[in-house]
């Protein structure tokens, strides 16, 4: 009996689970063969339809990756520098109002409808209105800037077809409005030419601050130089006025000198020596003087009514409500003086000048300009108008012998000397005389040293040098006579 054919069919028989799971495998090979045989048209009409799907979604959203012919919206169309980019992506502007901004990091708040990223957005930056088809652009911060055509504004603005927006000075948009692009211009701006804009009206602003700052640093300097002439003239002003002071004062003291002099010369040339002439008047040096005190000289009253006359002529001819009257006056130590007093009608006051400061005045006058503020330069101790008008000596001529004078032998012991006696000694008659000349020095020095400073003493001042002066003149004229004898 032969076995060997019963082995191999029972070698190569057939698992009935195996066939079955052969089955199987065929038919998924089948079935992946069939969607490998399906068309390259049926999948590129899934994935247009799925592209659709998405762009429906996103301009739901607000935005398009392109828009139709057929559909007349107004959108931003954005601006990059790269030429692949640009104009790629269109934010539709519905009817309304559209918020701008940056998203917000938590979620209380309503995020804008158009979300940009940077440091220079805000959150809400800014809003367009669309109205019928006009738009509108309103900035809702002052911090972060908003630009259209490179201008930055700063209140509800009205855009058009071809404006170019810039938010935050880093994301560029050109306006599309279809509804006007028909009316306009219709001339399209790339990303260069709107950042270019910006760059040229920073500069244009920047250029009129520096000229306006230079502007105002000119103007400063030019008040600066301005007050520091008028300054300085004012303080010429003063210099030259001092400089006239000293001058008159310079001439008074000169024109004093030369008319002692004259005296001196006219004395000395009479005919007989001095002490002769003087005891032909019968009177000694201390009788001088007090008929000097108690009798002013006509010429000097008839020279200081003319310096008052010449004064008020000023006053009156440049509207100065001032008013100068002369006064013969007499202190309590019985010296007279002459005084000026300057009545302001206007403020009801008065001031007291002595007569050489009033000749300053008049000289000052005739050289300066501004009549008007030459007090300023003046020291004027004004006193409220005390309603008692102190008599005139030229108005009334008895005033002098109704004013109290003492006379100055009853200030000083002088003894009477009596020169006209025959028996009495020419040489010792005068130093007598200049021995009571010592002593009344001497009491004279007593006096003014122990009222130094006193208003009584500042007030007959310029009698006394006036005195003084005299007393002097008359003892050069005897030193002259008794070396000449």
């Amino acid at each position: 009996m032969n076995t060997v054919p019963k082995a191999i069919i029972d070698k190569f028989a057939v698992n009935e689970i195996e066939m079955e799971n052969l089955r199987e495998l065929l038919a998924e090979r089948e079935m992946e063969l069939k969607r490998a045989q399906k068309s390259w048209m049926d999948r590129l009409k899934e994935a247009e339809d799925l592209r659709k799907s998405d762009m429906l979604l996103l301009r739901r959203k607000g935005l398009a990756l392109e828009l139709s012919k057929d559909l007349h919206q107004a959108c931003l169309v954005n601006l990059t520098d790269d030429p692949m980019l640009s104009e790629t992506l269109f934010y539709i502007l519905p009817p309304g109002l559209v918020t701008i901004g940056r998203k917000r990091s938590t979620t209380t708040g309503t995020q804008p409808d158009i979300i940009l990223d940077g440091p220079l957005i805000a959150h809400n930056h800014c809003t367009i209105e669309n109205n019928n088809g006009s738009l509108f652009v309103t900035p809702e911060s002052n911090d972060f800037q908003t630009y259209i055509n490179g201008e930055i504004v700063t209140s509800r603005t009205q855009v058009h077809h071809g404006d170019r927006l810039a938010f935050g000075g880093s994301h560029f948009y050109r306006i599309n409005n279809p509804g006007e692009s028909e009316k306009g211009n219709n001339k399209l701006f790339d990303f260069r030419y709107a950042y270019q804009e910006i760059l040229e009206k920073r500069e244009e602003k920047i250029r009129l601050e520096l000229e306006n700052e230079k502007f105002q640093a000119i103007n400063k300097i030019e008040v600066d130089r301005c007050e520091h002439e008028r300054k300085m003239k004012e303080r010429l002003d003063q210099m030259d006025l001092k400089q006239l002071v000293l001058k008159c004062d310079e001439e008074i003291i000169d024109s004093e000198r030369k008319l002692n002099a004259q005296h001196l010369k006219q004395e000395t040339a009479l005919g007989k020596s001095p002490l002769k002439v003087v005891q032909m008047r019968k009177s000694n040096l201390l009788d001088e003087i007090n008929n000097i005190m108690q009798t002013p000289s006509k010429g000097i009253q008839h020279k200081i009514q003319l310096l008052v006359n010449e004064a008020n002529d000023h006053c009156e001819n440049n509207n100065i409500d001032l008013e100068f009257k002369p006064l013969y006056a007499v202190d309590q130590f019985g010296v007279p003086h002459f005084q000026i007093i300057i009545v302001d009608k206007e403020k009801q006051l008065q001031a007291e000048w002595p007569v050489a400061r009033l000749q300053v005045w008049l000289h000052t006058l005739q050289e300066y300009c501004h009549l008007k503020d030459i007090f300023k330069f003046v020291d004027i101790e004004w006193k409220k108008l005390d309603g008692q008008c102190r008599k005139n000596v030229f108005e009334d001529k008895d005033v002098v012998s109704k004013e109290p004078v003492h006379n100055i032998t009853s200030l000083l012991p002088i003894e009477k000397i009596s020169p006209n006696n025959e028996n009495t000694d020419i040489g010792t008659t005068a130093v007598k005389y200049l021995d009571q000349i010592l002593k009344s020095s001497e009491d004279l020095k007593g006096l003014c040293l122990s009222n130094y400073g006193s208003m009584e003493l500042n007030n007959v001042r310029s009698s006394l040098k006036e005195l003084l002066e005299r007393i002097t003149d008359t003892l050069n004229t005897v030193v002259n006579c008794i070396e000449n004898n």
